[in-house]
């Protein structure tokens, strides 16, 4: 489940969607495992005159160093000890569009006259993005199960352009002269890169079915919330 944050006037001001995640893992001599992560999401809903779009690719890969208790007799009585190093990517999009239409009755130095204004707005951004990270991880297998948690440090790289338009204009009745209508035009263009230092954690449990192996993991950083 992914939450983003909507900025729209009808919409909630954060919406939740489902994402699906593919993951594989691969065991190395020497106490490593190298695995790799696949993801995809998308989403689009309208409430009144807005609307919300988005889709994103979430990938990476990761090596991990089990430092404590892959032996039989460790496993059976202590928690399994791990550094990972990670390189993850994400590439996607947003964009919020919304129709606004207001008459209001208006008093200017006595005179009495209707103000209208209309107005299509437009917000959309475009992120490549990613992050090296550092993490400890610490881990039990109980039977069939096997919960985790883990704390780490990341850097941040990538870039995200943001543009936003407004066309409209507002109409004043009834007519006070030759500038009674005004256009709104504007387009205002952005790009942020991200180079920042970001620390995390996460929590989650993996459910041992025969041949089948199922996880649930919460992740959270600064700006970050990811169920999966």
């Amino acid at each position: 489940i992914v939450t983003e944050s909507t900025g729209g006037i009808d919409l909630p001001s954060k919406i939740a969607f489902p994402a699906g995640f593919a993951y594989f893992k691969v065991g190395l001599p020497g106490g490593f495992d190298l695995g790799a992560k696949y993801g995809e999401n998308s989403a689009t809903f309208k409430k009144g005159n807005s609307e919300f779009k988005t889709a994103s690719k979430i990938y990476g890969v990761e090596l991990r160093k089990h430092i404590f208790g892959r032996s039989e007799l460790s496993g059976l009585l202590l928690p399994d000890i791990s550094v990972n190093l990670s390189v993850d990517g994400i590439d996607g999009y947003l964009r919020k569009t919304e129709v606004y239409s207001v008459k209001t009755a208006e008093i200017y130095n006595g005179n009495n006259y209707d103000q209208t204004v209309n107005t299509d707005y437009e917000w959309k951004s475009k992120w490549n993005a990613g992050q090296v990270g550092l993490r400890g991880v610490i881990s039990k297998k109980l039977l069939l199960i096997t919960p985790f948690a883990g704390i780490g440090i990341g850097k941040n790289f990538g870039e995200t352009a943001t543009t936003i338009t407004n066309n409209g204009r507002i109409t004043l009745d009834p007519d006070f002269g030759p500038n009674q209508s005004v256009e709104l035009n504007s387009v205002n263009k952005k790009k942020s890169k991200s180079d920042d230092i970001s620390f995390n954690y996460n929590i989650g449990a993996e459910f041992n079915l025969l041949l089948l192996n199922v996880g649930a993991n919460y992740y959270a950083s600064k700006d970050t919330r990811r169920i999966y």
